[in-house]
């Protein structure tokens, strides 16, 4: 999403003209508007094309697991899991009224000034995609449009979700062997979808980067949704098909033999 435009409103002095022109007021009116906006820092623009990994489940909503702009991995605020009494209404004007949920209850700590600065405090999410693009073995690269936010359940808590117009139009993917999950959405188009032969083995990294759960019998299976190229690093995106504590989910930077898990989603006890 881009930040809202700001337009500057100049007075040319001198103009010849039988009656005075009223520069006063539009004088007054210019100084006001700097006046009120000098203690409200306008949006810091967003990184130039970041990019936003999200688990896609099989009726189209989106579930972001990691960001990366900058050279730095993080998790929107927006997307990240919040324990469900940080959840208020608060009065708009009078008891009459109400907004809910109060953002500025559920509104984690940001790591990015982009995140908040310049929004008003009941803001629940910003810089929210409009546009994903869908990626599993049989769809490559189908465009999603946001639709709107929706609450969902961890384990522990509770956390926003995208829903994408493929819920609305009750479009339905196939999933990839456990029911619900169909595949990876991304926030932009790769430079290169890499084919299934190009793919790192799983199982190899799994055991390097030590992804099993100590307290399962035997160790998790996990797939690959999809290996993508962009022009300064190539990822991969893990799903495991088992339950179980530990990582659900996970965005791996691959590079050569030197796998290194920069985001994840996992399963655990409260």
């Amino acid at each position: 999403m881009s930040g809202p435009a700001i337009t500057v409103v100049g007075v040319a002095a001198g103009t010849a003209h039988p009656r005075p022109t009223p520069l006063l007021p539009v004088c007054l009116l210019a100084l006001t508007t700097l006046a009120c906006t000098a203690d409200q820092p306008l949006p810091t623009p967003p990184p130039a094309d970041p990019l936003i990994v999200a688990i896609t489940d099989v009726s189209g909503f989106l579930t972001p697991i990691g960001r990366y702009a900058d050279g730095i991995w993080d998790l929107p605020p927006w997307a990240v899991p919040f324990r469900l009494e940080s959840l208020a209404a608060v009065p708009v004007g009078d008891s009459s009224t109400w907004r809910w949920p109060d953002g500025r209850r559920t509104w984690p700590e940001p790591g990015r000034a982009v995140d908040t600065t310049g929004f008003p405090a009941s803001a629940v999410a910003v810089n929210v995609p409009d546009r994903w693009y869908f990626h599993s073995e049989r769809i490559q690269g189908m465009p999603l449009g946001t639709d709107g936010l929706r609450l969902w359940h961890h384990p522990c808590a509770v956390g926003w979700r995208v829903r994408t117009q493929a819920r609305r139009s009750r479009q339905v993917f196939p999933d990839v062997g456990d029911y619900r999950t169909a595949g990876v959405s991304l926030s932009r188009t790769p430079t290169a979808v890499l084919p299934a032969e190009e793919w790192p083995d799983a199982e190899r990294v799994v055991a390097e980067l030590e992804l099993r759960d100590p307290e399962a019998t035997r160790d998790p299976d996990f797939i690959w949704l999809g290996v993508f190229r962009f022009d300064d690093m190539t990822i991969g995106v893990l799903h495991r098909l088992r339950a179980g504590l530990g990582v659900q989910h996970a965005v791996i930077e691959l590079h050569g033999d030197r796998p290194r898990m920069v985001a994840s989603e996992e399963r655990s006890m409260c």
